[in-house]
């Protein structure tokens, strides 16, 4: 019959993952722009801005936006990754981004080392998965996790961290 079979099934998982895989490598760009921008440019912007009466507001926005994006954003991926890693070594008995068998390594340290991961760890299954297909869809539910829901989440986090910033860096000193 050739490889017809074979060849479908790998098409599906790859359209299936291309979606996830660039959601996390935006994230990463997302958070090395952060980190480059938020204390260096946005946080000295709004120090200037917060100095000049009329522009108080725009300048605690400033200001609690930096905060917000450079400190509260990437706590929330640091709590996320120490709870989905004891997660994914209860289910597959291994780390997530150890590579299969393997105990060592961290967990996440960029997101491309998260697909990295998740290339080395899923794709070479696909073979036992045609028989076993529990595997691969459980390992897919960590991917669609952090690849969906923890960008939107962690945006929640700081919009109401950046909302009661802004109104505490408002105050008007007792006037």
């Amino acid at each position: 019959p050739g490889f017809d079979v074979v060849e479908r099934a790998v098409d599906l998982l790859q359209s299936f993952i291309s979606p996830f895989a660039a959601s996390l490598f935006a994230q990463s760009i997302g958070l090395d722009i952060i980190h480059a921008t938020a204390m260096a440019v946005v946080l000295p912007a709004g120090i200037l801005l917060r100095i000049f009466p009329f522009t108080r507001d725009a300048g605690s926005f400033l200001i609690a936006t930096s905060l917000g994006f450079y400190f509260v954003f990437p706590f929330i991926y640091v709590i996320n990754a120490q709870v989905m890693r004891q997660l994914y070594r209860e289910e597959f008995g291994h780390g997530m981004c150890s590579g299969i068998g393997s105990e060592g390594g961290q967990y996440m340290r960029t997101s491309g080392n998260f697909y990295d991961a998740l290339a080395l760890q899923a794709l070479p299954k696909l073979k036992e998965d045609f028989v076993i297909i529990g595997e691969m869809t459980k390992a897919l539910s960590y991917v669609i996790f952090q690849s969906v829901f923890l960008p939107s989440m962690s945006m929640v986090v700081v919009v109401a961290f950046i909302k009661s910033g802004t109104a505490f860096f408002s105050q008007k000193g007792g006037e």
